[in-house]
């Protein structure tokens, strides 16, 4: 059994969600995903084209492995166009058509892609937790 337990996207996600307001739910979700990326990146764009720059198996700025095997250059290769693919297939079509999703499986689904997602990026060399930024 899969259960979203990652305290971002519950914090962004849940009350949306228990409330059915599904496609809502899911567009929070990959909106904070979006935010995370673009907050660890240090990029000032958004979206796909943030995790088209941010992932590219070409020089990443986040990359998920060390890339020296086969292997790691395909993973890093294919969670671009999974990133990337998320924004242009699920946060877009969130954002600009209402009710998108309306079935809450449909949601539940899509949010643990979320969440896989955020886990995946918060276990690079790059992640940084926001908690242990030093406060300005």
């Amino acid at each position: 059994m899969v259960v979203i337990d990652d305290p971002d996207v519950l914090g962004v996600a849940r009350d949306l969600f228990v409330s059915g307001f599904y496609s809502q739910a899911v567009e929070a979700a990959f909106k904070m995903l979006d935010e995370e990326v673009r907050r660890v990146s240090k990029e000032g764009m958004s979206g796909t084209k943030l995790m088209e720059k941010v992932f590219s198996p070409n020089g990443p700025i986040i990359p998920l492995n060390e890339q020296k095997t086969q292997s790691e250059q395909d993973e890093q290769a294919g969670y671009h166009r999974l990133f990337a693919g998320s924004m242009l297939g699920i946060r877009n079509p969130c954002a600009h058509a209402n009710g998108w999703i309306s079935d809450p499986q449909a949601a539940l689904e899509t949010i643990v892609l979320c969440q896989h997602l955020l886990r995946k990026m918060k276990a690079s060399a790059k992640y940084v937790p926001r908690a242990q930024l030093p406060s300005t």
